[in-house]
């Protein structure tokens, strides 16, 4: 899509919290003037900071994803519900790239993502980061190679909620759900409590999953948490899978 559709509202934001103050670390315990204006911007968000008061670690890890929020966005709508069911469509293993988008162009007409609805994570509910927050720290604190990645690994690679700009959604249950029991094998071993040997066993079992590739749908919005059930896109749509 080379972004024609770019987050327009967030420029402004980004360019005043650029100017204003780096984005701290998830571990840094320094007061940042982001956070004051993320929390201005919408108060709600204040909600996942109290909440978090009697937590440490919880509580710095709400304000790492607070003050990131301005630079991120989703792109929602009709159009790019419409983009997306070409993927649950060629998913199904039933239908060609050319079936499924022929398809969709009778249903719907054709798909015009510059029609689609900007929402910044600005506006987030705090409900969405409270959630994302727990699983988080369920995993990190329940899985036995936990104990192993440092709190800023966690910060970075585990606690963040999206991979770039797809419509958001409650996802990590439903993720936890489908790839927790592939550990179940491997959980008896020492090699688990390893980050790295858990990754390839996750990978190697996602890499068996038959997977419906085709670059014909073009480049939209990244899709998702429904990946998990379509399997199917590009090279991107696949990267994303594993991540």
């Amino acid at each position: 899509m080379n972004n024609p559709y770019a987050c327009m509202k967030m420029k402004k934001y980004i360019l005043y919290f650029l100017l204003g103050a780096l984005v701290s670390g998830c571990g840094e315990n320094n007061p940042s003037h982001v956070l004051e204006d993320v929390i201005k911007e919408n108060p709600q968000l204040g909600e996942v900071l109290k909440r978090y008061e009697a937590d440490t670690l919880k509580l710095r890890a709400a304000e790492f994803l607070i003050e990131n929020l301005p630079y991120y966005c989703s792109y929602e709508g009709e159009q790019v519900e419409h983009y997306q069911k070409q993927f649950e469509l060629y998913g199904t293993g039933l239908y060609t790239p050319g079936e499924v988008q022929d398809s969709i162009r009778k249903m719907y007409g054709r798909i015009n993502l510059r029609k689609s609805t900007v929402k910044p994570d600005l506006e987030l509910p705090a409900g969405f980061l409270i959630d994302n927050i727990e699983w988080a720290f369920k995993v990190w604190n329940e899985q036995p190679w936990g104990k192993n990645v440092s709190f800023a690994d966690f910060c970075e690679y585990i606690l963040p909620y999206r991979i770039e700009d797809e419509p958001l959604k409650p996802w990590r249950e439903k993720v936890y759900n489908a790839f927790n029991p592939i550990l179940d094998s491997v959980r008896a071993l020492p090699e688990v409590q390893d980050p790295l040997f858990v990754s390839r066993v996750l990978i190697d079992s996602i890499s068996r999953i038959k997977f419906h590739f085709t670059g014909q749908f073009g480049e939209g919005p990244h899709i998702g948490p429904d990946l998990v059930d379509w399997h199917s896109g590009n090279c991107r749509e696949t990267a994303d899978m594993l991540i």
